[in-house]
């Protein structure tokens, strides 16, 4: 039981130190990504997919994007 309460103890003492430290803020953030081409017109069927398109197919030219 001792044991729990200093525990208890530190950990409270410790989240209380940290809760000075922390800082929300917002801004743009630029990511480097890979164009996307077109989908595939026939994608392939398959009883355990819905035909959607797949977009599986990107280039090799990187960009940022924002």
């Amino acid at each position: 039981m001792r044991y729990l309460w200093l525990l208890t103890l530190v950990s409270v003492c410790t989240i209380s130190s940290l809760s000075g430290q922390v800082r929300i803020y917002r801004e743009p953030l630029t990511l480097p990504t890979y164009r996307v081409l077109q989908p595939e017109i026939m994608p392939d069927w398959d009883a355990r997919r819905y035909p959607y398109p797949m977009l599986d197919r990107i280039t090799n030219e990187k960009y940022n994007k924002t």
